[in-house]
């Protein structure tokens, strides 16, 4: 993750993103992406291609970027320890209306991998996660990470600081269920 200038790595543990944010940081995005359910329990979170968001911005993940998200997580896990509560499964993006205090999580994501050249997490679900997917209440998911613009003004993911679950997904993708 990069903060206000391009050229200056940013720490993108939990503690790294909000001081990146308050250093001026800018570019953080939601975007729902295709995700399934796997047999094995994870759920597909990022995979390479180009995704236009409705704001105009240009989405664009590679091999690198994902290989960066899984890196900083780890990265995260291993500062935390056993602090370490993973990232939030929520309905919807309560963050962006500031509201991430009090939202109940659906799942926590504390293991992440990249398998066929997907990002992967595994839910530990919480209260009705779970039976909100099975049920097919939600059957999409949106991410909502941090990254920065390369040159040629292309945003670049690399910090999922939640999941939501959601209805209206802006990429075209299979449900989870």
């Amino acid at each position: 993750m990069f903060g206000p200038k391009k050229d200056k790595p940013v720490n993108a543990s939990a503690t790294g993103v909000v001081n990146a944010l308050k250093e001026g940081a800018k570019g953080v995005l939601g975007i729902a992406n295709a995700v399934s359910l796997a047999a094995d329990g994870w759920l597909d979170i990022g995979w390479v291609g180009e995704f236009p968001h409705p704001n105009g911005v240009e989405q664009k993940v590679q091999p690198e970027d994902l290989a960066i998200m899984l890196r900083n997580f780890n990265a995260a896990a291993e500062e935390k320890g056993d602090s370490w509560a993973g990232i939030a499964l929520y309905v919807g993006h309560p963050e962006i209306e500031g509201k991430s205090a009090n939202a109940p999580a659906k799942a926590w994501f504390k293991e992440a991998r990249i398998a066929n050249g997907v990002l992967q997490f595994r839910p530990e679900w919480a209260g009705d996660g779970e039976d909100l997917v099975n049920s097919r209440s939600f059957k999409f998911v949106s991410n909502y990470w941090f990254g920065s613009m390369d040159e040629g003004g292309v945003y670049h993911p690399h910090w999922i600081q939640s999941v939501g679950l959601t209805n209206n997904p802006v990429i075209p993708q299979h449900p989870l269920a």
